[in-house]
């Protein structure tokens, strides 16, 4: 049976749950000699535009087998027998405080917040990619303790990606030096323990029933979602969003990935922030579904006579990016979309408006759609995170009551 799935990357037919073959990638005539992201404008070389890389059908060199392909939709309708308690991502929270400093302590001066984790009824980790550190708030918001600082020695960060909890007493922090930083709960903060050494960067962590994952490009193989071991050893490793020969262009589609693991049902959820799908595997690698986000907007990739390349950007209205992946108090998930307007960009005006997408992680089915809402940066059992990204970055922790 023939079907269409994926508006937002020009709809393409899929047949039997395999997705039909994509726009070739870049290959070995095509040689990336520079590199460079903005998450506006984008160039790398100048000169005439000589080949056109289309946004990728990544679906193409995914092996799906007979999983389920679904997509969300942009309308705010329900799509899915599942009812929300509360009846809505957010109905059922209460604001408690909100936290950030304009000047003052530098441990309560906000930097850019990439993710952050609920340690139950205790506190919230906050990974501050500004400050290079991961701070420790306390629930009652009565102590901060900063967890690592910037460095090359034990426990000290290149550049914090990820935090994950094992049980409630050891810490995982990825480091986008190729290591993964493990901490140990003591009295009025956190111990360090060891460092785990990979072989590529892991841009996010989550634990499953007594399994380490993480999120990240490997030269091995087009598989983003690892499994590791005490050591930093790779004992398994699934998902493929993406796969091309060029090394730059897989860490633009790919990289900086985000990744939950799902207790309760024993599933992994990622996502490619440059690609508009959520995929969803068991925890030994079988793909449960993949959900894809309709009226996508990505500008197609150009290459230059000079060998590098840049975005065409007056193919498109805006660059769309996702910015988080939370699980949510209600056992949903909540995937944030970033939308920035190429004319904005163009004046120099950053106006990104954020749409939150809210879906069952049973099936992927796409439940609601939440435009112009804070961002959802960290969820437990009965507090949820939400954060502004300004010139002053702040968080508001809500009580969860449905």
């Amino acid at each position: 049976m023939m079907q269409t799935e994926g508006k937002g990357y020009g709809p393409r037919p899929v047949q039997s749950g395999i997705a039909a073959p994509g726009p070739v990638p870049f290959k070995d005539a095509i040689i990336v000699a520079g590199f460079c992201i903005l998450v506006g404008i984008v160039g790398c070389d100048s000169g005439r535009h000589v080949r056109v890389h289309p946004i990728p059908d990544s679906l193409a060199s995914a092996r799906i087998g007979e999983s389920l392909v679904r997509h969300i939709p942009t309308s705010s309708e329900k799509t899915s027998g599942v009812v929300l308690r509360g009846g809505s991502a957010l109905q059922g929270m209460d604001a408690l405080w909100r936290w950030g400093r304009l000047s003052g302590d530098p441990n309560e001066v906000l930097g850019v917040l990439r993710t952050g984790l609920v340690d139950g009824n205790r506190g919230i980790f906050l990974v501050d990619e500004s400050y290079v550190t991961v701070r420790y708030l306390s629930i009652g918001r009565d102590s901060v303790v900063l967890i690592g600082t910037e460095g090359q020695g034990p426990g000290e960060f290149f550049g914090p990606t990820g935090v994950a909890l094992a049980g409630s007493d050891t810490l995982y922090i990825t480091d986008s030096n190729m290591r993964v930083h493990r901490f140990s709960r003591a009295s009025g903060g956190w111990t360090f323990e060891r460092s785990l050494v990979l072989p590529f960067v892991a841009y996010d962590i989550c634990t499953l029933r007594g399994k380490v994952f993480v999120i990240g490009n490997s030269a091995a193989t087009p598989n983003v979602i690892h499994e590791i071991g005490e050591d930093g050893e790779v004992i398994q490793s699934f998902g493929t969003f993406y796969h091309t020969d060029s090394p730059l262009l897989q860490e633009i589609f790919t990289g900086f990935g985000y990744i939950e693991c799902l207790e309760h049902l024993g599933v992994v959820v990622a996502v490619a922030p440059q690609l508009p799908e959520i995929h969803a595997y068991s925890s030994v690698g079988n793909m449960l579904w993949v959900a894809i986000i309709d009226r996508w907007s990505s500008p197609p990739i150009v290459a230059t006579p000079r060998g590098g390349f840049t975005l065409d950007v007056d193919a498109v209205d805006a660059i769309d990016v996702i910015v988080g992946l939370v699980a949510l108090p209600n056992g949903l998930v909540s995937i944030q979309v970033e939308s920035r307007q190429i004319a904005d960009l163009r004046e120099r005006q950053d106006r990104p408006v954020l749409r939150s997408y809210v879906l069952d992680p049973t099936t992927g089915d796409g439940i609601e759609v939440k435009p112009k809402m804070p961002r959802i940066l960290a969820a437990g059992p009965s507090h949820v995170v939400t954060y502004i990204d300004t010139l002053f970055p702040e968080i508001t922790l809500h009580r969860y009551d449905p």
